[in-house]
């Protein structure tokens, strides 16, 4: 057994780089201890119990790691894939991944441990489906009955659980569980052991899968498979596992338990509905060594016709589904031919002899069964299964050659698939022909009915004939209320064109008056400053014009002064002379001493 690593040491991130993550997610350390997971691997839960087991090394994550954490630094960490422990011990999974589940994987772009354990179940429940009625495990027929959905209440800008939902008017599988608890806190991380390759990388070292949670899980256009868009053997699948389970939903404890009691349950659930209960055991049981060297639907994958059968992820890995590789069944020791090669939509197993190698189909010998017919009659489904005689009987002219070519297991498939699907057919054509009669007297009575209609339909074509009359006065009237009503949006659309000018015109003028208030404004405080200045000019002239009189008065009083003073020195020259006419206010006018005009 591969040994079991104590904790992981990562450091956690500096900042939140899972914002997107639900909050109760977020909120669930890991309680799984280094005890419980050596239980875990010694109870083989994790590959099975099968050689695998020491293809892997299982860790418990440090305290502070959670079930969503990202690898970023593989360079210096090695990568590792998260499982959650309650879907290997409830569910059943087991590592490596079959064919089927990988592909699926890779569809929906989701790790294993972001998918809800319910939806493991469905996935767990439709392969263990396909395998009991020996169909091919589809992809596209798998989402056509589910949906991807998101069940978180904190928007779409968070993450938690990816489910699988069942389509609407599509369901097949009942819950699982109702109300899952109890699984969020118990995981761990898985590597694989030294110098081992794991099963979700390519021999290239390309993902297989997802291994890390991703807030764009399940954000893939190829999700959604719609019936038309679906191939011919896919809808076939899909119209019998509709026909056997939609009105009775498989109930996945009973599936999932003991696998003989889960074969036959699926298998009753068949026989209710098609009316074959020995279906599968009259076409395909050959025995119990046939029985041994049947490998199970759900663990193959399709293989080229040179090729071996090959299982795990390195399987092929399709965007429209996964057919099985059926193993060869060896009905008898003379049947000598290359191993037959499944393929979808081809309408059973063919195989491709050697050339010098001589094909024999013998003819198997079985007990004949007592008849359910209670005429004693034995139906085909009834009687010794002949294969080379009814084959030799049944065949369109011409095709002998491809079915001689063929392995005698191949045709027994394709008989059995194609009668399955009859039956489903020939089963709802019970139900519709045991109508037939009361559709007859129903419709006898529509005839009747059918002619008292008709006087009414007169009546109503008369009355509806009034009602076009109507219909068309008010069309008129409508018609003209219309015009009217575009008149007035016109005359409205002018108006509101002219309100919108005016609120221009408005608009400039406030500008403009503020512009104007400004000067206003301006030109006062100018007006002020002169008012000042004059008034300081006032003053000053006031001081001159005092200056003024006193510097006149002063003048006048010189002026007289020397007047006086010469008249008094023409005195003393000429005491005899006039000097009345001497003086600062006399002019000579003509010739004569004369008064100046005092202006």
């Amino acid at each position: 057994m591969a040994r079991t690593v104590s904790r992981a040491s990562v450091n956690p991130a500096a900042y939140d780089q899972y914002a997107w993550v639900v909050s109760d997610i977020r909120d669930s350390p890991n309680q799984m201890g280094e005890e419980e997971l050596t239980e875990f691997r010694q109870a083989g839960y994790l590959c099975g119990g099968t050689d695998e087991e020491a293809n892997y090394d299982a860790f418990v994550p440090a305290a502070h790691e959670r079930l969503y954490e990202i690898n970023f630094q593989p360079r210096q960490v090695a990568d590792w894939i998260w499982f959650y422990k309650a879907m290997f011990t409830q569910v059943g999974v087991r590592i490596p991944f079959s064919a089927f589940q990988m592909a699926l994987l890779n569809r929906i772009s989701v790790s294993p441990s972001q998918l809800h354990p319910n939806s493991w179940a469905s996935i767990r429940c439709f392969e263990m489906v396909c395998e009991y009625l020996d169909l091919p495990v589809s992809v596209d027929v798998f989402l056509f009955f589910f949906t991807l959905t998101n069940p978180t209440k904190e928007g779409k800008h968070r993450k938690g659980f990816m489910s699988f939902r069942a389509a609407q008017g599509r369901k097949i599988f009942g819950l699982f569980e109702d109300s899952y608890h109890g699984f969020k806190d118990k995981y761990f991380k898985v590597r694989p052991a030294k110098d081992r390759h794991p099963f979700w990388l390519s021999l290239e070292g390309v993902r297989l899968i997802p291994t890390y949670w991703s807030f764009g899980a399940g954000a893939n256009s190829f999700i959604k498979v719609v019936y038309k868009n679906m191939s011919a053997v896919d809808q076939q699948i899909a119209e019998v596992l509709n026909a056997v389970f939609g009105k009775n939903t498989v109930n996945p404890h009973l599936l999932m338990g003991d696998r003989e009691s889960g074969r036959n349950y699926i298998l009753d659930m068949s026989a209710s509905v098609t009316g074959l209960p020995d279906l599968f055991q009259t076409f395909l049981g050959g025995g119990d060594e046939e029985e041994d060297n049947e490998q199970p639907a759900a663990e193959t994958s399709t293989a080229p016709p040179e090729d071996k059968t090959t299982s795990g992820p390195e399987g092929a890995v399709g965007g429209s589904g996964i057919s099985t590789q059926t193993a060869q069944v060896e009905v008898d020791k003379a049947v000598h031919s290359s191993p037959p090669r499944e393929v979808v939509g081809q309408g059973g197993s063919t195989s491709a002899p050697d050339d010098d190698v001589e094909v024999v189909i013998p003819t198997p010998k079985r007990k004949r069964k007592e008849s359910s017919s209670p005429e004693g009659v034995l139906t085909v489904m009834e009687r010794n299964f002949d294969a080379s005689n009814f084959i030799d009987t049944q065949l369109i002219p011409g095709t002998e050659e491809y079915f001689h070519e063929s392995s005698l297991a191949g045709q027994a498939r394709w008989m059995y698939r194609t009668l399955l699907r009859g039956a489903v057919i020939a089963r709802k054509a019970e139900f519709e022909l045991s109508g037939m009669e009361s559709l007859r007297r129903r419709l006898e009575a529509s005839g009747k009915a059918n002619n008292e209609l008709k006087g009414e339909v007169e009546t109503l074509r008369q009355q509806l004939t009034q009602s076009s009359e109507k219909l068309d006065a008010a069309e008129k009237k409508a018609t003209t209320a219309e015009q009217k009503t575009i008149a007035a949006e016109q005359k409205l659309t002018a108006a509101e064109k002219k309100q919108k000018e005016s609120d221009a015109t408005i608009e400039r003028l406030v500008e403009r008056e503020m512009a104007l208030e400004g000067q206003v404004g301006a030109a006062q405080k100018r007006v002020a400053e002169v008012e000042e200045e004059k008034r300081a000019v006032e003053v000053e002239l006031s001081t001159w014009k005092a200056k003024y009189k006193d510097v006149v008065k002063q003048g006048r009083g010189a002026i007289l002064a020397t007047e006086e003073a010469l008249k008094a020195q023409v005195k003393i020259i000429a005491p005899e002379f006039d000097t009345s006419a001497i003086g600062v206010r006399k002019v000579i006018h003509d010739g004569k001493v004369v008064d100046a005009s005092m202006k």
